[in-house]
């Protein structure tokens, strides 16, 4: 049974409630400058219910639901080799290899490891990239817009395929890969919009994106070079921890 009659948050600075139960603040994101992000203390009044006349305590248990949009980013340093098979008898200036990324980018929903690959053509190349998406945290993923409806309780009508679904773009410098991702379309809408995702299964998901056939050519007979890959995740994050406290009577 739940002794809790009344939860009710102290706001104040940057912490604002809709409800009594609710708290809401903004944070900023762990960054490569600012590498612990910052933290923000939450106060809630608790009024607890009256316990039984031949009680002396009642536990009890207190839930905290955290529910907020996040975005992964990655940007990392990749090789381009147009010549995979080392036909031409020059020194190449870098070397096509897997980076693993095992610490993550400090966020909930991290990118483990990229596998950079050169698929050679008649006269050109194409990059593509084999990249594994895991959740390293200890909550759910959800579609973004509707995390809050988590928190609030109005969850009911969410169907399943919501969950475990991110939102994913990547970029070789500044061309726009290709990412082979899942479709939805919204029959709902007025017009109906389709939308691309990433759906984890157990916690994981392997992600091919490919550089475009219309896209700058990069011819075979170039030399091999570096460029930045920059990859971004946008999801919803849901996550509770729940934590015993005890009623005791006042004589």
């Amino acid at each position: 049974r739940d002794y809790t009659k009344q939860v009710a948050v102290e706001v104040g600075g940057r912490v604002t409630s809709e409800n009594s139960n609710e708290a809401s603040f903004t944070l900023p994101g762990k960054t490569l400058i600012n590498t612990k992000g910052e933290e923000e203390i939450i106060s809630f009044t608790l009024t607890p219910s009256t316990i039984d006349p031949q009680s002396e305590s009642h536990p009890t248990t207190l839930i905290a639901t955290l529910c907020y949009p996040y975005e992964t980013e990655l940007i990392a340093s990749v090789c381009i080799d147009p010549d995979p098979n080392n036909i031409r008898p020059t020194k190449k200036s870098c070397i096509v290899e897997d980076a693993p990324f095992s610490q993550g980018q400090g966020a909930p929903v991290a990118i483990t490891l990229v596998q950079p690959q050169i698929i050679p053509g008649s006269s050109q190349v194409k990059p593509q990239f084999l990249i594994t998406i895991e959740n390293k945290g200890k909550g759910e993923v959800i579609k973004p817009e509707l995390y809050k409806n988590i928190c609030r309780g109005t969850s009911s009508g969410i169907d399943v395929k919501e969950l475990n679904r991110i939102g994913m773009e990547a970029w070789l410098s500044d061309q726009k890969l290709t990412c082979y991702l899942r479709t939805d379309t919204n029959p709902s809408a007025d017009r109906p919009e389709t939308e691309s995702f990433v759906r984890l299964q157990s916690q994981k998901q392997v992600i091919r994106c490919e550089y475009p056939e219309n896209a700058r050519p990069i011819l075979k007979t170039d030399d091999s070079y570096t460029s930045q890959l920059t990859i971004n995740l946008n999801y919803g994050y849901v996550e509770s921890k729940p934590t015993e406290y005890t009623i005791r009577k006042v004589n």
